[in-house]
């Protein structure tokens, strides 16, 4: 893995949500998105899942590890409602601006867990920060502070995927990537069975 790849990985997280915002939800949240979805000088605007990567990062590098408080802390701090947040999560959020718990917030947000994708994002984040340490991928899981339904283990598989795929980038094959997916599917498996 070269640094300009990993130094365009999250620029290229940022322009595809910014590019893809306008096609996501339904019309009513399409049209919004057309009101909302760029600047006043006409810059295109990335969402909530560019901006909650950008906060994970920053709270990574800082802390050298995954603090999950901290990036609860992040997240509330770094909400804009222009960013197109779903309401859930906006009440979440503002329940962790004014001091509760994130893991008492996210399940009074949402008792029966959240079917969002967030998680999803900021895997690559994961990913990149566990390059020389794969290993720890699945430890790393930050769906948990807005997304609390089950264990996170499509967030652990994409981000373990994700740390292989960088880790071995230009050496990847078709049957590679079988193979990994399958060893990728055994080890999530045990990991929710813990």
């Amino acid at each position: 893995m070269t640094p300009d790849r990993c130094e365009g990985c999250v620029p290229g997280l940022a322009l595809g949500d910014a590019l893809g915002a306008p096609h996501e939800g339904g019309p009513v949240e399409r049209l919004l998105w057309r009101l909302i979805g760029s600047t006043r000088d006409g810059a295109m605007r990335w969402t909530d899942d560019t901006q909650m990567s950008l906060d994970l990062a920053e709270s990574m590098i800082d802390k050298a590890r995954l603090d999950a408080d901290d990036v609860a802390r992040r997240f509330a701090a770094g909400y804009r409602w222009s960013r197109g947040y779903g309401p859930g999560t906006a009440k979440v959020l503002a329940k962790i601006r004014r001091g509760t718990p994130w893991p008492e917030a996210c399940r009074a947000g949402f008792p029966g867990g959240s079917y969002g994708n967030g998680g999803a994002m900021r895997s690559p984040v994961i990913g990149l920060f566990n390059l020389q340490r794969p290993e720890r991928a699945a430890r790393h899981v930050v769906g948990r502070a807005t997304h609390t339904r089950g264990s996170g283990s499509g967030t652990i598989l994409r981000s373990m995927r994700r740390t292989r795929a960088f880790s071995r980038w230009g050496e990847r094959t078709a049957r590679h990537e079988h193979c990994c997916s399958a060893v990728l599917y055994t080890e999530v498996r045990a990991i929710e069975r813990r």
